[in-house]
């Protein structure tokens, strides 16, 4: 018989039933009963959203505690760094490019003058050099294309040409960076146009500025100008000659003549060294008479103590050579000499006569004399009483032609009795005339060839 239950009694029965076991839980079909659903995330209103925004969302606060600024502050010290030196790069190279296109014209015009094309296949070589120059150009760093695409864009030069004055301009630069702080059409021009009017060449110019370009912070008005006429005046002489002691020495008119080489002149003239001497001397030679006071009176106490006569001019080079090097260094290259058995007093007499026996290098001197001696077979006596053949150079002068000697004298073409100094005085045209070319032998052409081709 059924008993009915009512709802009150039932759920009394659920409530009592037993409590389902921990693992029945993870088992298929029952896991999900037991899920519940996700919560679906109330979108948040505008309102909410700006009411959320304050300072500290903007980053305004980031910096009080100190440590964000100890992190960046070195990065963003180099990021300015670097791009302070990229904008000082680009505007000033363009500036002293701005300035060296009215020397580089000249230049160029110079150097095309000798060079001339004048036939077809030129042409064509011309070309595949232009289409190799336009690829090396587009491979040059971003700082030097700029140069030469600026060169060739703005003031119409050549691949070929852009690309020579860019490397000269570079090493302008390198060396003397402050030059891309001056203003081009203020400072630097008016110093061109003043070179070149005193009849320096562009090219003449330019070798002098990518050596010495520190002659261009000097100022026009109140030293280059002055310098240059006060040579000039004490010279007596055209504007020619205080150029080529410029060209020697561009310090000269960078110097003050008064104070510096005046007095150096003055102890000269005491000695008796005649004016025309100094004059000539000071053409040649500049550097020797901005030498230190106390140096150069000691140095000239010296030259006279060795016996040298002030009346002749190897006087003056006597003390150009040894104001040029120190006392130590006078020491060893003497030392040199003695140890191929040279005395004191044929060391001296060597240097009367050829003072500049001693600026050479300890290596060039050893290495000459080792030749003559004990390949030419020449006395060190013989050397010391002609101490001028130390001034040619060996592997271009000395070995060349004496292989050709060699090789007349086992032919019996020539006698032994010619004179070595006759040897090695003779210009290359004169030599090849007299001992290769006027015995029609290919053989001595070749082998003077490639001696010289030793020192290349």
């Amino acid at each position: 018989m059924s008993r009915n239950i009512s709802s009150k009694d039932a759920s009394k029965l659920v409530v009592a039933a037993p409590k389902m076991p921990f693992f029945a839980k993870k088992l298929p079909g029952v896991r999900e009963l037991f899920e519940k659903p996700p919560e679906l995330r109330k979108r948040r209103s505008i309102y909410n959203i700006y009411k959320r925004i304050n300072a500290s969302y903007y980053g305004y606060r980031d910096g009080e505690d100190g440590v964000l600024e100890k992190v960046e502050g070195s990065a963003e010290a180099n990021l300015r760094e670097e791009e302070a030196d990229k904008e000082w790069r680009r505007k000033g190279t363009k500036e002293v490019v701005t300035v060296g296109a009215a020397v580089a014209r000249e230049v160029l015009f110079e150097e095309e003058k000798k060079e001339g094309i004048c036939c077809s296949c030129e042409k064509e070589i011309e070309r595949m050099i232009v289409k190799k120059m336009m690829e090396l150009l587009r491979n040059a760093t971003d700082e030097h294309s700029f140069t030469i695409s600026y060169l060739i864009n703005s003031c119409g030069l050549s691949p070929q040409s852009a690309l020579a004055l860019s490397n000269k301009i570079t090493k302008l630069v390198t060396k003397n960076p402050t030059l891309l702080l001056c203003k081009p059409e203020k400072t630097l021009l008016p110093k061109f146009q003043f070179f070149y009017s005193v009849g320096l060449s562009g090219s003449d110019l330019a070798k002098i500025l990518s050596s010495s370009p520190h002659v261009l912070h000097n100022s026009l008005d109140s030293r280059i100008i002055p310098s240059f006429n006060f040579l000039k005046d004490f010279i007596r002489c055209g504007d020619d000659k205080v150029l080529v002691a410029f060209k020697r020495f561009p310090d000269v008119l960078r110097k003050d003549f008064q104070s510096q080489a005046a007095a150096n002149i003055a102890i000269l003239r005491e000695c008796g060294v005649p004016e025309s001497k100094i004059a000539s001397h000071l053409v040649n030679r500049p550097r020797t008479f901005y030498t230190g006071h106390e140096k150069f009176k000691r140095t000239v106490e010296q030259v006279k103590k060795l016996g040298l006569n002030p009346l002749k001019y190897v006087f003056l080079t006597a003390v150009h050579v040894l104001a040029q090097i120190s006392k130590s260094t006078q020491e060893r290259k003497c030392n040199v000499f003695k140890d191929w058995g040279r005395s004191d007093e044929e060391i001296v007499s060597a240097f009367g006569r050829f003072p500049n026996c001693i600026q050479y290098s300890e290596h060039k001197i050893k290495a000459t004399m080792d030749f003559f001696v004990n390949i030419m077979g020449l006395k060190s006596s013989y050397i010391a009483n002609n101490p001028q053949f130390l001034a040619y150079s060996l592997k271009k002068r000395i070995i060349p032609r004496f292989a050709v000697f060699q090789s007349l004298l086992s032919k019996g073409l020539i006698k032994k009795e010619i004179s070595i100094g006759t040897l090695l005085s003779l210009t290359e045209n004169k030599f090849l005339q007299m001992f290769v070319i006027r015995y029609e032998d290919p053989h001595l052409l070749k082998l003077h060839e490639e001696k010289l081709g030793i020192s290349k």
